[in-house]
């Protein structure tokens, strides 16, 4: 029997199986059975929300600041005593079918001082009964043709072309303005470039490319798409694009522009690369935004958007931007994809009904984002271009597929591009051994028929 010491019994030792017991039969049964784990379906699905949540929040911020910058813009106005002599610069090879048309628009740029230098790639090219039929009517001294005399094995026939030019530049020029072939300018392009230049920090101007092409097949919906994104990722990084940009002479010369791009696959990005290195911004001019016509077809827009993507992978710098953004967007729609097909399966509902209103509200939205951006690129340049509404009714329906097809051909291409080490331009192939070293294979004169048919853009990138 116990007996009770200083008046009370002693307590009694309890094992820790003996507590668990004890604090079972209270109320606190949380702290003796563990919380269960989230299931990986669970993860995997708020992982996705997450993403799509972020991706279309950033998106949707950087094209309502866009389509707010264009809506800021305001007819500019110059004394034309103060703008400086300018030439523009147009290489040629092969017969564009917008080539005619943009000699014209270039004569008749309202400027004041400017001459027009054209560098034809060879003098059996097709394009030159184009070029000398147009250039009879312009003003003496206003056009200068030459041919390309020495293409250089280390670079394009276009930086080839580029860099003769410079070397025939006149006493007198202080600013060069680059064109393509197919941009089709308006009267006032060469003067809306050059005006932003008076800034000293200012190392070039550009405008960009917008499509709307007449045959609204599915190669030229999936170009209009993909060009709808690239315009934003342009602005957004300070790029510029050679087929409608301007920089002074001075730049050019204190840059070493001419010697890159003898070492170069990419005229655009080279210009950025030599801008960054010696301290100089860029200017996106809205009104140097140039329309474009033409149709593609399907095949001919892959090997298009490719070159794109190899003449980018060819300086690093540019390339990172380009290779995180094609990156989030695979990520963001394979990752869909796959939790969709997964919750199919396996039969659950909900996720797969959580999965399929990410990817619609992912398409719905670039959709609404390429709209958005095209009616605010017409009003910007509406005072300079006839933009008249190019999709008819029956081309509404292939929309959505074309949205989706620009997504696969884009993630496809671009892993394409990860490890090519060879590119195609207009009959002429270039190896790339690695940055900065490009190898021109054989040279050979454009062989197209001069039909006027050419399916890919005169620029590079």
């Amino acid at each position: 029997m116990l007996r009770p010491e200083n008046g009370r019994f002693p307590r009694p030792q309890v094992g820790h199986a003996e507590r668990v017991s004890t604090l079972g039969s209270t109320n606190v049964n949380w702290m003796a059975e563990p919380m269960t784990p989230m299931s990986p379906m669970a993860v995997s699905t708020g992982m996705v929300i997450v993403f799509l949540g972020v991706f279309l929040v950033t998106q949707s911020a950087v094209v309502i600041a866009f389509v707010m910058s264009l809506a800021r813009v305001k007819q500019p106005v110059s004394d034309e005593s103060t703008l400086p002599r300018a030439t523009v610069l147009l290489s040629v090879r092969g017969p564009d079918p917008s080539l005619a048309e943009t000699l014209r628009n270039l004569m008749a740029q309202e400027y004041p001082d400017f001459n027009i230098h054209i560098v034809v790639d060879h003098p059996t090219d097709p394009a030159r009964p184009i070029i000398e039929s147009v250039v009879k009517a312009a003003e003496p001294g206003r056009v200068t043709v030459s041919f390309l005399r020495e293409p250089k094995a280390t670079c394009t026939l276009k930086c080839s072309s580029l860099i003769q030019a410079m070397g025939e530049l006149e006493g007198r020029c202080e600013v060069v303005a680059f064109v393509d072939a197919d941009a089709r300018p308006h009267r006032r392009w060469l003067r809306d470039l050059v005006m932003p230049l008076g800034d000293p920090s200012i190392g070039a101007t550009t405008g960009n490319r917008w499509y709307l092409p007449e045959r609204p097949n599915w190669g030229s919906l999936v170009r209009y798409f993909w060009n709808a994104g690239s315009v934003l990722q342009m602005w957004l990084n300070g790029f510029v694009w050679a087929g409608s940009m301007a920089l002074p002479l001075a730049v050019i010369r204190e840059t070493g522009l001419a010697e890159a791009w003898s070492r170069a696959l990419s005229v655009d990005n080279t210009v950025r690369q030599q801008l960054r290195k010696h301290g100089y911004g860029t200017a996106f001019v809205p009104t140097a935004i140039l329309v474009n016509r033409e149709s593609i077809r399907l095949p001919a827009y892959v090997t298009w958007v490719h070159r794109q993507m190899v003449g980018a992978k060819a300086l690093r710098p540019g390339w990172g931007l380009i290779a995180l953004h094609a990156l989030t967007l695979l990520t963001v729609q394979c990752a869909s994809v796959i939790l969709a097909v997964v919750a199919a399966f396996s039969g659950d509902t909900a996720v797969l009904g959580v999965a399929l209103a990410g990817l619609a509200a992912f398409w719905s939205l670039s959709l609404a984002a390429a709209f958005l951006t095209d009616r605010a690129v017409r009003r910007a340049i509406s005072s300079y271009e006839d933009t008249p509404q190019w999709c008819p009714r029956s081309t509404i329906l292939k929309m959505v597929p074309a949205v989706i097809l620009t997504y696969a051909t884009y993630s496809y291409v671009f892993m394409k591009s990860v490890f090519a080490r060879r590119v195609t331009w207009r009959g002429v192939r270039y190896d790339i051994r690695r940055t900065g070293d490009i190898r021109l294979s054989a040279y050979r004169p454009y062989a197209g028929s001069n039909t006027g048919k050419v399916e890919e853009a005169n620029s590079v990138i």
